[in-house]
């Protein structure tokens, strides 16, 4: 109802990077999900740790020690098994950003520290993708 028939179709056939899949990663990624995004394709390269289940909701204690994006990939399907999920289990760097990132529609940036956010914004402008950032330190959030 809220995006009607015409925008449905466009959520089915638009393709969303994530760059991270933690506290803001978990969240996003969910309501991309859920709102029909036809392809999402995550990277992280963290495993599920027990400090993580206050606040990354897309993981539960059995995905303790497993990869992030493997453990994301199979909860994001069960919650929307019409979209396609692909993941990316390696850190982003200068040196592979090119080539991990693939061109999108949207690139989000769920990041946890400067430098990757530098490489990943870079890349976003180079290849005139619209990017969306979220961060959080502490008490603070941008």
């Amino acid at each position: 109802m809220l995006f009607g028939v015409e925008g449905r179709g466009k959520l089915r056939t638009s393709r969303v990077f994530v760059a991270g899949t933690g506290g803001l990663g978990s969240p996003i990624s969910t309501y991309l999900a859920v709102a029909g995004v036809g392809k999402i394709i995550i990277a992280d390269f963290d495993i599920v740790d027990s400090s993580n289940l206050n606040r990354q909701f897309l993981y539960h204690e059995r995905d303790i020690g497993r990869d992030k994006v493997e453990s994301a990939k199979k909860k994001l399907v069960s919650m929307n098994p019409e979209i396609k999920v692909d993941t990316i289990k390696e850190k982003i760097t200068d040196e592979n950003v090119g080539s991990i990132v693939s061109p999108c529609d949207l690139n989000i940036d769920a990041l946890d520290n400067f430098d990757t956010r530098h490489f990943f914004n870079k890349l976003a402008v180079e290849r005139k993708i619209p990017l969306i950032y979220g961060a959080v330190s502490g008490y603070r959030a941008q």
